[in-house]
């Protein structure tokens, strides 16, 4: 035979005590009565018994019985005390507990209703196609921002062509000089509805639909030729789903989309797969920045070797020069030590000299240094 779990609760436990108490009080009573009903037969048993001689020693017997009960009595009356003390702490725990969890049930109450209705209101805008082709586009700038591409540099977002009569969602540039055309779309009306659906079949049929709403996207795409009116333009088209799961469902409820999509040459991308391949095109772009600067960088390099070689050559020129006027300058010196400072000290012999003292010309031994580096 199984043994059933019994849940103990607050309210049980109290009951329990309650029952115990009055079990006991009932218990001490009886035993009180019969206590003081055998006291008396005894008395009187010994009293017709032994006569007036042992009429002392009954009472002291009797004494001594009701003092031993008094005492027990007030043992069980203080455990009773007690047992109400104790109820009284769980009777108020219970009562606190209570009220904290009439709170919590009151928030997840409110909690749930406010749930509800964003849920409903978010409902209610996905279902004007204007909200979700705006959804649609603010997904598309988001994953195009967390790819790392830089706007206006390596993507543009509302470029008209064609005269205005075609306006894909952006435009991702690639290094190469091409671009990549990339149009969101946001087929929610039968995803939606297989999402809420609770029957299995009415779900796959919507969901049949949603996958049947795609193709028609594709189909679209595929007669703008937009390779041939956007300038610089690859030939694949990249429609971009604004959640995983609506390409998810779109590819299980046709497995054949792929090769159609591809067949148009219609690319079909989501959110993460999208930005796996904007981060490929912005490490193009980073290796692209970095090949320009090495480029940038030799150019320098060479105009700097240019000018250092210019400048060396003006300096080496102005060392000869240097090299010239010192040795002009030392042979002048040679010719006034040996042909005209003579003379002039003769002058001075003969005392026809002036008050001042001819100078000493040194020649100059320093040579300019040349550049040997």
């Amino acid at each position: 035979m199984a043994v059933e779990n019994i849940t103990i609760t607050p309210a049980t436990l109290v009951a329990a005590l309650v029952a115990a108490v009055l079990i006991a009080v009932v218990i001490a009573v009886t035993a009180v009565f019969v206590s003081r009903s055998v006291s008396h037969s005894v008395s009187r048993s010994v009293s017709r018994s032994l006569g007036q001689s042992s009429e002392h020693a009954a009472d002291r017997s009797q004494a001594a019985v009701t003092g031993y009960l008094e005492s027990q009595s007030q043992a069980l009356n203080s455990r009773l005390e007690q047992f109400a003390s104790t109820i009284g702490e769980f009777d108020a725990r219970r009562r606190e507990e209570s009220a904290v969890i009439a709170v919590k049930v009151d928030d997840l109450t409110a909690s749930s209703r406010a749930v509800a209705e964003e849920a409903r209101a978010v409902a209610g805008a996905m279902s004007d196609n204007q909200a979700r082709g705006h959804w649609g586009e603010m997904q598309l700038e988001r994953v195009l921002r967390l790819s790392g591409l830089e706007e206006h540099i390596s993507y543009n977002t509302q470029v008209s062509v064609d005269g205005g009569r075609s306006r894909p969602d952006a435009l991702v540039h690639l290094p190469s000089g091409r671009c990549v055309v990339i149009d969101a779309k946001t087929p929610l009306d039968s995803y939606l509805a297989a999402v809420s659906a609770a029957d299995p079949a009415e779900r796959d049929h919507h969901f049949a639909n949603h996958a049947r709403a795609v193709g028609e996207h594709i189909k679209s795409l595929a007669s703008r030729n937009y390779d041939e009116v956007v300038p610089g333009a690859i030939d694949v088209v990249i429609v971009f789903l604004p959640s995983d799961s609506l390409l998810a469902e779109a590819y299980r409820s046709q497995p054949d989309l792929l090769d159609r999509a591809l067949a148009g040459r219609i690319a079909l991308a989501s959110p993460s797969t999208l930005l796996a391949h904007l981060r490929g095109v912005a490490l193009g772009w980073r290796e692209q920045r970095i090949a320009d600067d090495a480029q940038t960088i030799a150019q320098l390099g060479r105009e700097l070797h240019h000018r250092t070689t210019t400048f060396v050559g003006h300096v080496s020129a102005l060392g000869a020069s240097l090299t010239r006027a010192v040795d002009a300058y030392n042979k002048a010196v040679g010719s006034l030590e040996r042909s005209v400072l003579p003379q002039a000290r003769r002058f001075e012999q003969l005392g026809a000299g002036s008050t001042r003292t001819l100078p000493t010309v040194d020649p100059i031994d320093q040579q300019p240094r040349s550049i040997s580096a």
